[in-house]
């Protein structure tokens, strides 16, 4: 046999707001769940100070100042990248400008294998 399933309710139990999402019985609305995580997790109402603003922008800064740097390493990869192919494809198309030099005038029947592989004479 399966559980019964809970019915939906319209209106939250706690606030009676009534909202668009249906509730589970017993289950409170989100305004009612954030209020509770609120009074749970502190006594005293939350006070920022100016010194925690302040601390929030120099902590915020150093970090500002990190990801500047990496964006800059990684501007610097990507132009290094480019760069080295503006090069390679540079130094391709000035290949083709270079005065082709014969090797050898002439390849003919050599008179001795020696002649051919560059061996010494026998004496």
């Amino acid at each position: 046999m399966s559980s019964p399933t809970p019915t939906p309710v319209d209106a939250c139990p706690r606030c009676g707001a009534v909202g668009p999402v249906r509730l589970y019985e017993g289950e409170v609305c989100a305004a009612c769940k954030s209020a509770a995580a609120w009074e749970s997790h502190s006594a005293t109402p939350l006070v920022i100070t100016r010194a925690d603003v302040d601390d929030a922008i120099a902590k915020r800064s150093g970090i500002e100042a990190r990801s500047r740097l990496m964006r800059a390493l990684r501007w610097a990869e990507g132009m290094l990248s480019l760069g080295l192919v503006v090069a390679c494809v540079v130094a391709f198309a000035l290949s083709w400008f270079l005065r082709e030099v014969p090797l050898r005038k002439t390849v003919g029947a050599a008179e001795t294998a020696g002649e051919t592989f560059g061996l010494e004479e026998a004496a």
